[in-house]
Parts: structure tokens; sequence; C-alpha cells
């Protein structure tokens, strides 16, 4: 009775203290998820953060941008600014003010916008001197510049994969030396024989008269006969080796010639190019404006969807390369996905990289199929629903 009254406590005093272990570990788990949710709103709030001062660093680059067209003194070349870039100083102000929180900063992208449409006023009452300058010629024959660029380099490839193969035909013609070896013995042999034959016979002709005869047809006949046979043999090979080298030499010069007109027909393709009016038109204005490229690139530099002049006609027709898939190809299309938002600003942001590597991997996501064309300043169209989706479609691409 003893022990077991003895037992009796000891389980007593586990139970309670089952409960308070209980009891601490319950107490353990909501400081653990209260600490938890404490650092995801940290995160949050960094995210935030990070957000706010990527779109305040947009909008006050847009103001210089701005700020460089507006005090442009030359007004042709500040209406040609404005051509090529107010529309995307415009969606990237728009969106740097839907994403700010700030009264003053929203105020701020206002006026980047007052000031664009204040220029668009003054570019609408000097259109039709606008349209008489170099800058609106140039402009307007970019499109086609930018076509027959495209053409020539479609040109340009198939020149190369031609001149390659016609190149390594004629590295292959090669005349084979004169090889007739085999039979050189033989034939000096057989007439070695002979001139032995003959000897004999001269001697038997001035000693033995009635000999010649048995002399000629056992020493000398059977050395004749397969000489006067290798050396029908031998020339007939002379005749055909020489009718050999003159066909080698004549497909030599149909390659050539194939060559030649090939290069012409690039070359006249290349003129084309370099005499178009694209081209007559750059000439004028880098006469009266040496530095306009070096001003276009001061403004590029302060926008993220920036492209180079001669780009800008064609930035969407470019081939994509989808046997070399960006490093974060996978990773951006996850974010796209996640998000469900297809902007090359948020790619940008996330992964802390340039416009343009950001805007290679938008164009790699189109042709996947991740996201829908360009639609201006909106995001793109996210087209795979979820992440089982995407997941089906990369791993039919990788």
């Amino acid at each position: 009775m003893a022990v077991s009254a003895i037992n009796k406590q000891i389980l007593i005093a586990q139970y309670a203290q089952c409960t308070q272990i209980t009891a601490l570990q319950k107490e353990i788990a909501t400081a653990n998820s209260i600490s938890r949710k404490i650092l995801e709103n940290q995160l949050k709030e960094i995210k935030h953060l990070e957000t706010l001062k990527y779109y305040k660093s947009l909008a006050f680059s847009m103001r210089r941008a701005t700020n460089y067209i507006l005090n442009e003194d030359d007004c042709n070349f500040k209406y040609f600014l404005f051509e090529l870039y107010s529309n995307t100083i415009l969606s990237h102000t728009s969106e740097a003010k839907s994403f700010l929180e700030d009264i003053t900063e929203k105020e701020y992208c206002q006026t980047i916008e007052e000031d664009i449409r204040y220029i668009q006023s003054d570019y609408n009452n000097h259109i039709d001197q606008y349209n008489q300058s170099d800058f609106s010629k140039l402009l307007k024959e970019l499109p086609i510049y930018t076509e027959l660029t495209n053409t020539l380099n479609k040109k340009q490839s198939i020149f190369n994969k031609r001149q390659k193969l016609l190149l390594n035909e004629l590295n292959q013609l090669h005349i084979l030396p004169f090889n007739y070896q085999e039979h050189k013995s033989c034939y000096r042999i057989l007439r070695g024989g002979m001139c032995i034959g003959g000897t004999f016979i001269l001697i038997a002709a001035f000693t033995e008269p009635l000999a010649i005869l048995g002399l000629f047809l056992l020493l000398f006949l059977p050395f004749f006969l397969p000489w006067l046979y290798l050396r029908n043999k031998n020339n007939k090979w002379k005749q055909n080796y020489a009718t050999y080298c003159s066909n080698i030499e004549q497909e030599k010069q149909t390659i050539n010639s194939k060559l030649r007109c090939l290069e012409d027909c690039f070359n006249k393709e290349k003129q084309l190019v370099e005499n178009s009016l694209y081209n007559v038109y750059k000439k004028r204005i880098y006469k009266i404006r040496p530095n306009w490229k070096e001003q276009l690139k001061n403004i590029l530099t302060l926008l993220p969807n920036g492209l180079e002049f001669e780009n800008y006609a064609d930035s969407g027709s470019k081939d994509i390369d989808m046997n070399n898939l960006d490093p974060m190809f996978a990773e951006a299309a996850r974010l796209i996905v996640v998000h469900q938002q297809g902007s090359t600003s948020l790619i940008q942001r996330k992964f802390s990289i340039g416009y343009n590597r950001a805007g290679r991997l938008m164009d790699q996501l189109e042709r996947a199929g991740v996201v829908g064309p360009a639609q201006g300043s909106k995001p793109r169209e996210v087209l795979c629903a979820d992440e089982l989706a995407l997941e089906n479609l990369l791993s039919g691409l990788m």
C-alpha cells in the first residue's frame, strides 16, 4: 500500500510536469508565430521601402530626362527627342505616380507630365516646320532602313553559308600527282632487255647472219611486245591525266566565278543600304550637329527601357535564341507567374539587373509562351495561370 501511494504521487507529479511542458510549448509556439509575423512584416516593409526608393529614383530620372528635352535650344532636335522618348517618359512617370504614396511626390510626377504636355503643344504648333527638317526625315526613314538592315543581315547569313560551302568544294579539288611508279620499273627492265637483245642481234649480224631471226625471236621479241603494251598504256594514262587536270581547273574556275558572283550580289545589297536615304540624312545631321548621338545616349542612360536609336523602330522584331536562355529565365518566369504581372520593371527590381537584360528576359518569356506581347506602357498579359502550368512549360524547354 505504501509503494502504491508513492507511485500514485509520482504519477501525479509527472502529470503536472507534462501539463507545464505542454503549456510551455504552446507559449513557445505562440512566441515563434509572433516572431515570424514580425519578421514577415519587417520584410514586407523593407520591400515596400525598396519599391518606394526605386520609384522615387525613377521619377527623378524622368525629371532629368524631361529637363534635357525642355532645355534644348534647337527646336528641331527638341521635337526629335520628344518623338523618341516622350511616350517612355510618360509611361514611367505614370507608373511611378501610381506606386508613390506621398502627395508631394505625386505632384512632382504631375509636373513632369505637364512639361511633356507643354512640349507636345509646342510640337503641334511647329509640326510643319519640323517635318521639313532632317531629323524628322531621318525618323521617317528609320523603319525602312531597319528593314533593309534586317534583310542584309539575313542575306549575310545566307552568303556566309554558301561561301563556306563553295570554299570547301574548292579546297577539296586537288590535282593528284602523276603516279606511274608501278610500271616504271617493268618498263625499264623491258627496255634494258631490248637493248641487250638488240646488241646480240647486231653481233650476230656480223658473225652469223642466219642466226638473226632466232635471236630476234628469243631475245628481242619477248621484251618488245610487253614494252610496246606498257608504252601504249603509259601514253593513254598521260592523256587521261591531262584531261583530269583540265577538268579540275575548269571546276575551280566555275567555283571561283560563283564566288565572285555571290560577292558581287552581296556587295550590291550592302551598297543599297549604304546609299539609303537614312544614311544621307544621317550624314547631313552629323555635319550640323556632330555630337547628336552622344546627346541621345545622355537621355538613354536615364530611361530604364531606353533603346539604341537604330533599334528604336524595330525593338520587338529581333531574333531570340531559345537555345541560349538566360540563367535567370526560370526564376524570372516563376516571379511573373506568382505575381501575375508581366512587367519588365518587376524583374529589374527583384533581381537587381539592368533594363537591357530584363528586356531580353521578357522577350524570351514571350517567345516561350509565359507572357503575351507588349501592350505599350501596360504590363504584359500572363499566359500561365499557375505554377503547375509553368513547370510543365519549363520542363519542355529545359
